[in-house]
C-alpha cells in the first residue's frame, strides 16, 4: 500500500465508520439528520471517544515524508538523545510535576522537535534496526511490562481514592507507564512471540490480529449497546473484576464477529 494510499484509507474510515455513530446520536437523541451538520462535525471533533487515534494516525501520515528523511538522518546515537528526550524528560516530568508541583519548570522551555507521540514511531525504528534479541533482554522487557501495568493500576487506584473526578491521570499515552510498556510490549512481539509459539498458534493470533481494527472501530459502538448488561450483572451482586471481564470479551467477540461480515463486503474488505 502506498503513502497516499494509506492516507486515503484513514480518510475513508473517518468518513465512513463515523457516520454510524452520527446515526446513532440522531436517532437517540432526536437530532435532525443533515449530511452538511455530520461533515462539520467530524471536521471539528472525533465522532466517539476511540476515534482520536485517527485523527492522530492521520496527523502522523501527513508528517511522515519529513519524519522518514529526518530518522534516516539520525545516527544511532542522535536516536537515542531524541528517545530519552521525548520518552524520560517529556513522559516522565509530568508525571514528577503532577506530585511535586515545585519541579514544575518554565513553560517557556518549549522543546519543539521532540514529543512522545513520534517517539513511539522512533522507537519502532530503533529496535528494529540496532536491538538484538537476548535473553536477558526479553526478561528485561517481560519485568518492565509488568512493572509497568502494575504500577499503572495501582496508582491510578490511589488517583482514584485521592480525586475520583479526575482519577485518569496516568491514562495517557504520553506517560512514561505506558511508554514503558508499549514500548516493552513491541519488543516482546517483534522477538519473542513470533519464535515462541507453534505455527498453528502464530496463524490464529495474525487471523484474529487482522480483525481487530475493524473491533477498534466497532467497539464504542457496542460497550454503548452492552452497557445494560455489565449493569444488570453488577446489581446482582457479581464482583465488579468479573464484571469488567465479561464485557470486555462480550464487545470484543461482538466486534470480531460484525468484521467478519463486513470483511465479505467489497470495498470494505481493503479498509478493515
Amino acid at each position: 500500500m502506498t503513502y497516499s494510499e494509506r492516507v486515503l484509507r484513514v480518510l475513508l474510515v473517518i468518513f465512513i465508520f463515523s457516520f454510524i455513530y452520527y446515526l446513532k446520536d440522531c436517532y437517540l437523541l432526536g437530532k435532525s439528520f443533515s449530511l452538511i451538520n455530520y461533515f462539520k462535525t467530524i471536521y471539528s471533533k472525533s465522532a466517539t471517544n476511540a476515534y482520536w487515534y485517527l485523527y492522530t494516525y492521520l496527523g502522523l501520515m501527513v508528517t511522515l515524508p519529513i519524519l522518514q528523511s529526518l530518522v534516516k538522518s539520525l545516527s544511532r546515537e542522535k536516536m537515542v538523545y531524541f528517545l530519552i528526550i521525548s520518552f524520560i524528560f517529556l513522559g516522565t516530568m509530568p508525571v514528577l510535576i503532577h506530585y511535586y508541583p515545585s519541579l514544575n519548570y518554565n513553560h517557556d522551555f518549549m522543546l519543539y522537535m521532540f514529543d512522545p507521540i513520534i517517539g513511539y514511531f522512533l522507537a519502532g525504528y530503533f529496535i528494529d534496526k540496532y536491538v538484538e534479541p537476548t535473553k536477558k533482554k526479553t526478561l528485561i522487557a517481560y519485568i518492565v511490562f509488568v512493572l509497568s501495568i502494575v504500577l499503572s493500576v495501582v496508582l491510578t487506584y490511589f488517583e482514584y481514592k485521592k480525586n475520583n473526578s479526575q482519577f485518569l491521570f496516568f491514562d495517557n499515552r504520553s506517560t512514561i507507564l505506558i511508554i514503558a510498556s508499549s514500548v516493552s510490549f513491541f519488543y516482546l512481539v517483534r522477538f519473542y512471540f513470533k519464535k515462541g509459539f507453534s505455527e498453528r498458534l502464530n496463524n490464529f493470533i495474525h487471523y484474529v490480529g487482522g480483525l481487530t481494527f475493524g473491533i477498534y472501530l466497532l467497539s464504542d459502538f457496542f460497550i454503548q449497546k452492552y452497557t445494560f448488561v455489565g449493569e444488570f450483572m453488577y446489581n446482582n451482586g457479581i464482583n465488579k473484576m468479573i464484571v469488567l471481564i465479561f464485557f470486555e470479551i462480550l464487545v470484543f467477540v461482538t466486534g470480531m464477529l460484525v468484521t467478519l461480515i463486513l470483511k465479505k463486503i467489497p470495498g470494505l474488505n481493503k479498509l478493515l
